[in-house]
This record gives structure tokens, C-alpha cells and sequence, in this order.
């Protein structure tokens, strides 16, 4: 081969490096945002859970016994483990990427705690609930405020239109 062929073949190739990295870089873009999306949507849910408590709180109360088993505990677990590696996904493209990052990571601890917690201590788990029910409205009313503002903040940092290019 002659070197001109060699300059066209090396050029051609590096065409289709350029171009397979920005394909990969937009469909990681487009894939960043249906999971900002998904997120966002996640956090709305956690923060109407949290209204609910407000101003219902003997919703919160019926459901606590409901989750008193460990079926219960094992999908609030895998929950939690989701919605922890989708906040880690997303942290680079929303307006607090450490943040985001950080609490995607104590989500995803504490859904490992919580698949923990069904498989060995289930009894000491439905006495936590009964006790946190125990201690009347007031205390869950203070943790609906509680849910609403995570979910809020959470919200608030994947909320569309806000850092959607990393790099920015």
C-alpha cells in the first residue's frame, strides 16, 4: 500500500471513531434523559407520599402494617437499589450533580439494609413500625414534611431542562 491510501484508510477511520463517539455521547444523552425523566417521576411519587402523610396521615398508618412483611421489604429493597443507581446515573446532568450522586448512593445502601433487614430481622422491623405509629399523627405528619421535601429536592435537581449536555 502506498502511503496516500494509508493517509485515506487512517482518515476514514478516524471519521468513524469521531463518528461513533458522538453517536455514543448522543445516545448516552437521549438514555440520560429518559432516566432524568424517570427519576423525576420517582421523585414526584416520593413527595406525594409525603403530602399523603400531611394531610392524611392515617393513610401512612394503614400502610405501615402493610409493609410489616418481608415480600414488602424485599420490593421496597429493590426500589430503593434502582432508584439509588438511577440518581448515580443521572447526577452528571442535573443542576447538583454531588448531591444527587451522594443520596443515590445512601438510597442504594439503604436499599441493601432494607433487603438485609427482610431476611433477618423482620420481627425488630415490625416493632420499629409499630412504635414510629404509635407515636401519633404529629410525628407523621412531621414525616410526610420530611418525604415531601426529599422528593421536592430530588425533583427540583432532575427537573427537565436543566444541565441536559455533560459538560456543562
Amino acid at each position: 500500500m502506498e502511503s496516500h491510501e494509508l493517509a485515506s484508510i487512517a482518515t476514514r477511520f478516524g471519521r468513524r471513531s469521531l463518528f461513533l463517539k458522538r453517536s455514543r455521547r448522543l445516545l448516552r444523552g437521549k438514555n440520560l434523559n429518559h432516566m432524568k425523566k424517570l427519576a423525576f417521576g420517582m421523585a414526584l411519587v416520593i413527595a406525594a407520599v409525603g403530602a399523603v402523610g400531611i394531610l392524611a396521615p392515617s393513610a401512612l398508618q394503614w400502610l405501615g402494617p402493610q409493609t410489616a412483611t418481608s415480600g414488602a421489604f424485599y420490593f421496597i429493597a429493590v426500589v430503593r437499589v434502582v432508584f439509588g443507581l438511577i440518581l448515580v446515573s443521572v447526577a452528571p446532568v442535573s443542576r447538583a450533580p454531588k448531591t444527587l450522586r451522594f443520596l443515590g448512593y445512601v438510597i442504594l445502601l439503604a436499599g441493601i439494609a432494607t433487603a438485609l433487614t427482610g431476611l433477618v430481622a423482620i420481627e425488630h422491623a415490625r416493632a420499629v413500625i409499630d412504635w414510629w405509629l404509635h407515636l401519633g399523627s404529629g410525628i407523621i405528619r412531621l414525616t410526610g414534611v420530611f418525604l415531601a421535601a426529599f422528593g421536592g429536592c430530588i425533583a427540583y435537581a432532575c427537573a427537565l431542562g436543566a444541565r441536559t449536555h455533560l459538560g456543562q
